[in-house]
Formats: structure tokens, C-alpha cells, sequence
């Protein structure tokens, strides 16, 4: 199991610049996902109750 804090001083530049752009790209995934949860909540909330 991968501990979720990994420190800069085991890791290579390379390889810690591939786990900050894996971060930014899991929180823009659940940003996304989110984002589509609340849209289609508001698709299907009926318009006469607005």
C-alpha cells in the first residue's frame, strides 16, 4: 500500500513532478465528476418546484 504523503527526499525530480501532475489530474477528475453530479441533479429537479 502506497502511503498517500510521499515525501520529495525519496523520490527523483522526475518522478515527483509525475506525482504532483497525478494529483492535479485525480482533483481535476473529481472536480469533473462533481460537476456533472450537480448538473444532472438539476436536469432532473422538476422546473415547477424552481
Amino acid at each position: 500500500m502506497v502511503p498517500s504523503r510521499i515525501s520529495q527526499d525519496s523520490m527523483s525530480r522526475s518522478e515527483w513532478r509525475q506525482h504532483e501532475f497525478a494529483m492535479v489530474l485525480h482533483w481535476a477528475g473529481v472536480a469533473l465528476l462533481a460537476y456533472f453530479l450537480v448538473d444532472l441533479a438539476f436536469q432532473a429537479w422538476p422546473v415547477a418546484l424552481l
